[in-house]
Order: C-alpha cells, then sequence, then structure tokens
C-alpha cells in the first residue's frame, strides 16, 4: 500500500497561499554557483519575466542581461524554472526575496521569501507583515558547500526547508518525492517465523527504490496500529509475544510525528512529505513449551516386562503452550527410536533397556527422523520446544512376575536421601512388610547394578551407592503386596 503525503502537502499550499502567491521559492544553492530555482504551485499561468529578486537589499530583475532564467517564464501551473548568471552571487548568510514589482518594502510585491545562516537580515521584517515568516527565523547553513536547501512544501518557515546533499535545481525536489520503494528480509524473503524461547530474536530488514531525505522502518499489527518505530534497521521481536506483525519501510522528510498506537495506513506520519513502501514485510511471533511429562497415572517412571505380550504405556502432559504437540520415544542418550501418532506406544518390541518419553510443542512439521538425535537436530520446521522433563520407561526381560502390576500404596516406601551421594536408605512401612521382597536398581542402559532379597524383619535397607557414577537410576521393589517403582539420583 502507498500513500503520498498529498493531503498534508495540499493544506501547506493552501495555506500558504491564501497570504501569498502562487509561485514560490522552491530551492536555492548559494555560493559560487549560486542558483535559484522558482515554482508555480498554483492553478493557472503567471509571467515572471519581469519579477524581481532581492537579497541582503541587493536587487536584481529577471529580463536583466547578467540573470540567466532556464525555463518558461510564463509560468503554467507545476512549471518549474531557474535562476542563475554572473549578476547573482547569494552567501552563505543571506535573506530572498521575489517581488511581482520594484516595490522592496512593500508586502503586496513579496511574493515569497526565505533567509539562511541567520535571522533579520535584508526585507525579513517585509515578509513578517505579509505574514509568510517569523521574526528571527532562519534556515541553518549547509554543511557541505555542494549542498542546496529545498522546500518540503509544508508551509512557511524555516521547519520546511531541508539541506539536500545533492541538489534537484531544474526538477521535482526531492523531498517532495518520497518514495518508501520496497522492503526486504536482509538476505532476501518477505516473511519470516521467530520462536519466542527466551532468545532475543532479532530480523533486519533492506530497502530498494526508495527517494526522500529520510528513511525509517514502522512496525505495525495486522491492521495497521503501530507497535513500534525502530531507530534502525533491525528489530528484537522477543518481548513483543505471539501473534502477527508487519513491517513498513518508510520514506519521510522533516520530522516523525506518529506515535506508537497510531494507526500508520490512517494518520500523518510526519510533518513533512512521507509514503509508506508498497509492500510490507509478515512476521509470525510463535511460542512453544513441551511442559511436563508423566504416564496416565501421574508417574514420571514406569517399569514394563517383556514377557511376549503388548506392554503398551498411556503418557500424559500438562503446561504445555502451542498449537500443536507430539511424544517423542529417544534412548538415554537423545537418539530417536519412535515418534508414535498418539499418547501411547507399545513397548514390548523394543527389547530390555531404558528409553525416554519427551513431549514436543511445536509449529509447522516434524522433519525429524528416527536414528537422529532429539537434543542436536531441528525436530520441526517451525518453533519447537521439548518437555522440561521426561517419562522413564524401564524394560526388563527378568524376574517379571505378572504382566500386569500391582502398584503399593502411596507413602509405603521411603527413599532418603535423594539425591544421595554415599549412601541412600529405603524404608518400608509395617503395612507392606512380606516374608521375601526383592530389590534391584537399573541404570540407565538397562544394566541392574544392584538386587538383594529383603527378609520381613527389616524395616529398612542401606546401599551403598559411593562408587556409582552420578546419573539417574531405577529402583524397582516387588513384594506380595504390589511393585514399587522410584528415580534415584546420583550426586
Amino acid at each position: 500500500m502507498k500513500r503520498k503525503h498529498s493531503l498534508l502537502i495540499l493544506l501547506g499550499f493552501l495555506l500558504f497561499h491564501f497570504t501569498s502567491a502562487q509561485v514560490v521559492i522552491n530551492e536555492v544553492q548559494y555560493g559560487s554557483s549560486s542558483t535559484i530555482e522558482l515554482k508555480n504551485v498554483g492553478s493557472s499561468t503567471v509571467d515572471v519575466s519581469n519579477w524581481w529578486l532581492c537579497y541582503l537589499f541587493t536587487y536584481r530583475q529577471l529580463s536583466a542581461s547578467n540573470i540567466t532564467v532556464t525555463g518558461n517564464t510564463m509560468m503554467a501551473p507545476g512549471d518549474i524554472v531557474t535562476i542563475s548568471g554572473s549578476g547573482l552571487s547569494l552567501g552563505t548568510s543571506s535573506d530572498l526575496g521575489i517581488y511581482n514589482s520594484s516595490s522592496f518594502g512593500s508586502s503586496t510585491a513579496m511574493e515569497d521569501f526565505v533567509q539562511w545562516g541567520a535571522g533579520g537580515q535584508g526585507r525579513e521584517s517585509v515578509a513578517v507583515t505579509k505574514g509568510i515568516w517569523t521574526a528571527g527565523d532562519f534556515v541553518p547553513s549547509v554543511m557541505n558547500a555542494n549542498s542546496t536547501i529545498e522546500w518540503n512544501g509544508g508551509g512557511d518557515g524555516s521547519q520546511f526547508w531541508f539541506e539536500i546533499t545533492t541538489g534537484s535545481l531544474g526538477s521535482e525536489n526531492i523531498i517532495l518525492n518520497c518514495n518508501g520503494g520496497t522492503v526486504a528480509l536482509t538476505g532476501g524473503g518477505t516473511s519470516a517465523q521467530v520462536c519466542l524461547d527466551g532468545m532475543a530474536q532479532v530480523l533486519s530488514f533492506d530497502s530498494t527504490g526508495t527517494s526522500g531525505t529520510n528513511f525509517a522502518y514502522v512496525v505495525t499489527d495486522n491492521n495497521g496500529t503501530i507497535l513500534g518505530l525502530p531507530p534502525g534497521d533491525m528489530v528484537n521481536f522477543q518481548p513483543a509475544g505471539p501473534g502477527e506483525c508487519w513491517v513498513w519501510g518508510l520514506s519521510y522528510t522533516g520530522t516523525v510525528t506518529a506515535q506508537v498506537g497510531d494507526n500508520a495506513t490512517q494518520v500523518a506520519l510526519s510533518d513533512g512529505c512521507f509514503d509508506l513502501s508498497d509492500n510490507f514485510l509478515v512476521v509470525f511471533r510463535d511460542s512453544v513449551s513441551g511442559g511436563n511429562i508423566t504416564d496416565e497415572m501421574g508417574n514420571d517412571s514406569v517399569f514394563v516386562c517383556i514377557d511376549g505380550t503388548d506392554q503398551f504405556v498411556s503418557f500424559d502432559s500438562s503446561n504445555v503452550v502451542g498449537p500443536n504437540f507430539a511424544y517423542v520415544i529417544t534412548d538415554d542418550q537423545g537418539t530417536i527410536l519412535g515418534l508414535p501418532p498418539g499418547d501411547m506406544a507399545n513397548f514390548a518390541p523394543a527389547g530390555p533397556g531404558i528409553c525416554y518419553v519427551w513431549g514436543l510443542s511445536y509449529t509447522g512439521n516434524i522433519i525429524a527422523m528416527m536414528g537422529q538425535n532429539a537434543l542436536q537436530v531441528p525436530l520441526t520446521d517451525g518453533c519447537f520446544d521439548l518437555s522440561d522433563d521426561f517419562l522413564v520407561v524401564a524394560r526388563d526381560s527378568s524376574n517379571c512376575t505378572t504382566s500386569i502390576e500391582d502398584k503399593l500404596p502411596l507413602g509405603s516406601v521411603n527413599i532418603y536421601p535423594n539425591p544421595v551421594q554415599d549412601l541412600v536408605t529405603i524404608e518400608l512401612s509395617q503395612a507392606i512388610r512380606s516374608e521375601v521382597a526383592l530389590l534391584t536398581i537399573h541404570d540407565l542402559t538397562g544394566r541392574e547394578i544392584y538386587r538383594a532379597e529383603w527378609e520381613s524383619i527389616q524395616d529398612r535397607q542401606n546401599v551403598d551407592t559411593h562408587k556409582w557414577d552420578s546419573g539417574l537410576y531405577i529402583l524397582t521393589l516387588q513384594t506380595d503386596a504390589g511393585v514399587f517403582r522410584s528415580k534415584i539420583v546420583k550426586e
């Protein structure tokens, strides 16, 4: 979408010409190559062939032999003429007025006025009387000797004049030709997806085909409401939260007047001319969180007996954020063993060992494959996040008493300290003691590292762990009353 600042310029013209004529001073180059540009901004033809220039009480008529006028002095609407020649010498601090007669003290004869470098020069008082200038006001001197000053069409006063490094004498002013061009992401493309994962999500932008004295980017929502006016050509989208936003280019003169909360498609964006880019960039901001994973009973570990029968385990998730969710089964090193289509899996075909079940919240499509490491590769072509924890599934083919287990009541077994450094204690309540209980502990490769029978007269058993490697271990206690499993963390 493209919006030329024609309405504001037109209002400036109407205000300006309520008290003055149709022909204005449009551009000035002072110094050794002094040149003045006039433009007819009105709706009828004006003859300027016998008009006068006045600067620092020096007077030159356009028809003089030492003045060169390029263009048609019978100026039709929109026409531009330039004035130069040996008879014209404008200094770095001067005033300049154009007159329709030699009555230089008359505000009626004065058509337009500008001064630069200092205030209070020449015929400033006449311009003040006419209402087209403010006493003491002036355009700052140019920083570059080859620069010009151009009027932006917005109204009277120094705030509507700007230094142009490469002027446009004889043609339309650069600052009146604001063009937002087109915008793209650095490296190409007009849309991007950022994943709000707590890390900075910075995108940078490029523009082409722009014109005008200034350029900036404007970030809006998909209704045009301004969300940000970044100071450069890049934005960190992390703080914005989930949603969709658009990034526009803005070519402008003067000062940006738009504010956050304004609609960029409905308000004046600067106090000069302005133009939004022909296109905008679309940035999708997605937030995903894999949450937490347990089995359907709320356990964070489960034992299955590999005895030739199916061993289904159902999974459950909580605290998940994102549009899509799936489960990923890996070994204890993160290698993907399966991508089940639902919330359960049969672990009987896997054989003995340990595996982890993760939750995966994501956007886009899953691209991970069996055999890849889920902790090292992109899992989708969009945003993704694995769960904060995982369900441990211990698979064993020995000492399987039954294919369906009775779980011991909550609080029947107490394990302490956990995490452990040198010695862990397993304590049974009086209600579940039996003649014989079997205690086994496996590491995450499925290797059994401890086995002991529990006599009924014992209420607790101590296990020396000081030689164990740091990591996670699975404890299984089988009694007549049921089976208990828990994780032990060795520090």
